[in-house]
């Protein structure tokens, strides 16, 4: 093997211009020659993932049910897409709630004057478990419009519009698509931000006030576009603006707020060049909240991701949550790997889930199970970008990459001798490179035994690749404008985690707040960009408000994924003195959602005294969550602290939260009848108080005019921070 290896590098020194067979790669020092890993390099040397057809089937996966049709109503687990026979949806409903306020169209401004299309009419075409595709027309102003809904088992919509040129004498100012929504369904919107300032951050979700638009944004543009309350919502996406018709694009998408309603607008047309309306082919998605059922065990489940050890391992096993063990990539030279002794756990490169050793990482995954009985353990990956260190990405690289790096085996193998390892765009319309990443990643899952991945950085990465000429799209200015390969990302991430669910129906997948991504993410995390609002010279708490907690953005009831936050401080905040004032002012916030949390920067002691242990020992995934604005059974009388009720039959947990930046000594009254509805006056009466973390009793006095249904208890709150008291 080693006279293979230095042949190799002497053939790449020499100008030879073809790459290596995948098997004789110098990369491949990397990993280390066990059994696993030969097994692997024969599979890729005989590309066995060409034209796989894993997860290309029918088949439903947990937890959705195959679709149903009743007449050209279709519906999926929790949702119906009406159409009644119309070109366009009249109606869509999530959980027996309707989302519009009326049916769907197109409109168009002619001579100053609105004008509606005609309703059109349509068919179910095809109909599968997994799938149905719904084709209508309608026209207006004379333009002829063709549709076509494919509509998915996880409530995923595509649709393709194909809209004709206005007639000559016709001269179009606009035209766009309306989604009509309830008012009372459209209370917060979520959206992308032009830019990371602080103001464009806290801007990304928010109340309905008013009219509001997303901006001439850099063309992902509705990854993140969603309209909701606290039960359900509707989430838009696109890959870009190829067909769409403006002069500029600073109001390509809108909502505008009128009485009984909020419209989502998307402006096709909007001045068009020239002042002429040219035929054109549109495609965007959408989705109803929430996508799927809420897994309230998954809900209990903390995230950790690095070698814990010392105090933070044994804490962790001793910990009453049950946790999901990330393993971390890392990313150094190969003439550092080659000094380094075998770490157990770790992954050389990220984005591809085959550790250095394959056996000795199957024996940690055995220990760390057999300490924490129902850890899981996922593996940190990326959907839309690729390591550099993969020998069969190199191999395949001029057709693979979606940048304009250069990849050949001498360049990256002279890279990465000495520095760190990249990751590259890709380019994600290529299903040679689609097939390997689904059979990588089943392949491992199945092999490791994993418990499913966690998926970084689903931005949908364009392709920028000067080979793929066909990939450079321009808007109708002449303009180069960026297409996402959103659904050939989300069809490989369908693919996995199909495959890897009908082998383990337990498996997790994490990933971040991408909605066409979502649906198959378990769990969601989220968090680092709030570090944006305040850098390090602030709490970045200070600029979320207390309504934020029934925003979508931090509440998993709402699209039906276990969230969890990822705390990011630096500096003092996370390692200094200032790390326990500013981590409890964080969780002085999170015990206001029902969100989990990743334990990650910040400081590691409060993080699992003051949220971890505590509610793995309460139950809180078990417990009827009551936020401050829903719930009158415990009042403060101070402004600006809130609390937040868990509730069980047998016992009860009240957060008491502070915002204020002083201490605050406060009073609360407690309705003992209906925390506990249904106890005994004599139950009641005997009822004790005290701190969940510190156990120290906590003094309740009973109000003998209600007979022992209200009680009062004086508390002092430092500032920023919060109070756990159980009562029982």
């Amino acid at each position: 093997m080693k006279k293979k290896l230095i042949l190799s590098i002497l053939f790449f020194c020499c100008g030879i211009v073809s790459a290596a067979p995948a098997h004789d790669n110098p990369l491949w020092q990397t990993w280390e020659d066990t059994p696993m890993i030969r097994e692997w390099k024969k599979l890729v040397a005989e590309e066995a993932w060409k034209n796989n057809t894993i997860g290309v089937d029918h088949d439903v996966p947990v937890p959705w049910i195959p679709l149903k049709i009743d007449g050209t109503t279709v519906s999926v687990w929790g949702r119906d897409y009406i159409f009644d026979g119309k070109a366009l949806p009249v109606q869509l409903i999530s959980q027996k709630e309707n989302i519009l306020a009326g049916p769907v169209y197109f409109a168009a401004l002619i001579n100053g004057k609105w004008v509606k299309s005609t309703p059109g009419s349509g068919k179910i075409t095809e109909f599968f478990d997994d799938y149905a595709v719904y084709t209508g027309s309608t026209e207006i102003a004379g333009i002829p419009v063709k549709t076509r809904f494919k509509i998915e088992f996880d409530g995923f919509v595509w649709m393709e519009l194909e809209i004709g040129a206005a007639p000559g004498n016709v001269k179009i100012d606009r035209l766009v698509l309306d989604f009509p929504v309830n008012k009372d369904v459209a209370r917060n919107y979520l959206k992308p931000s032009d830019t990371f300032t602080r103001k464009d951050v806290r801007e990304r979700w928010g109340q309905v006030t008013g009219n509001g638009k997303l901006g001439a944004l850099n063309p992902g543009w509705t990854s993140i576009f969603s309209l909701g309350n606290e039960k359900v919502g509707i989430s838009f996406c696109s890959e870009g603006v190829d067909g769409w018709q403006a002069k500029k694009f600073d109001r390509r998408v809108e909502w505008l707020v009128n009485d009984g309603e909020v419209t989502a607008r998307f402006n096709f047309v909007d001045n068009p060049p020239a002042g002429r309306m040219a035929a054109a082919k549109i495609e965007m998605g959408f989705n109803m909240m929430p996508y799927r059922q809420l897994d309230r065990k998954l809900m209990a489940n903390f995230i950790y991701s690095w070698d814990a050890s010392g105090w933070a391992y044994d804490e962790i096993v001793k910990s009453p949550s049950p946790a999901v063990r990330i393993v971390s990539p890392y990313f150094v030279g190969l003439d550092e790997v080659a000094k380094r002794p075998s770490r157990s756990d770790s992954c050389a490169p990220a984005s591809i889930p085959i550790p250095r050793n394959p056996e000795r990482f199957m024996n940690f995954m055995a220990k760390a199970r057999k300490d924490k009985p129902g850890t899981r353990i996922v593996y940190y990956t990326v959907g839309d970008l690729h390591t550099d260190y993969d020998p069969v990405f190199i191999d395949n690289s001029a057709a693979w990459k979606g940048g304009t790096d250069k990849l050949d085996v001498n360049t990256v193998y002279e890279f990465l001798r000495k520095k760190r390892g990249t990751l590259r765009r890709i380019c994600g319309w290529n299903k040679d490179l689609q097939d390997y990443k689904v059979f990588l990643h089943v392949y491992w899952a199945e092999k490791l035994g994993l418990d499913g991945y966690y998926w970084d950085d689903q931005v949908y990465t364009s392709c920028l690749n000067p080979d793929h000429p066909e990939h450079n799209k321009f808007d109708c200015n002449g303009k180069s404008l960026v297409k996402r390969p959103v659904r050939a990302y989300r069809e490989m991430a369908k693919r996995i985690y199909k495959a890897i669910k009908k082998r383990n129906p337990d498996a997790v997948f994490i990933g971040h707040v991408f909605p066409p991504y979502v649906p198959f993410s378990d769990m969601v995390i989220d968090g680092e960009v709030l570090r944006r609002l305040s850098g390090d010279h602030h709490y970045y708490t200070r600029f979320v408000k207390p309504e934020d907690v029934a925003h979508f953005y931090f509440a998993s009831r709402v699209d039906g994924s276990a969230k969890s936050l990822l705390p990011e401080y630096f500096g003092d905040y996370y390692t200094g003195e200032g790390s326990k004032a500013a981590t409890n002012a964080m969780f002085s916030f999170l015990w206001m959602t029902d969100m989990n949390v990743w334990f990650c920067q910040c400081n590691a002691k409060v993080l699992l005294h003051r949220f971890v242990h505590p509610r793995g020992e309460f139950g809180v995934h078990e417990a009827e969550y009551l936020p401050y604005h829903r719930q009158k059974m415990a009042i403060a009388e101070s402004e600006n602290v809130y609390c937040t009720v868990y509730r069980k039959p047998d016992k009860v947990l009240i957060v008491v939260s502070n915002w204020n930046t002083k201490p605050v000594k406060d009073l609360l009254t407690v309705n003992l009848e209906e925390l506990f509805p249904g106890k005994s006056t004599g139950t009641l009466y005997n009822l004790k108080a005290s701190f969940l973390d510190t156990k120290k009793p906590v003094k309740m006095s009973l109000l003998p005019a209600e007979a022992a249904c209200a009680a009062e208890i004086n508390v002092e709150i430092p500032a920023e921070d919060f109070l756990l008291i159980e009562i029982k």
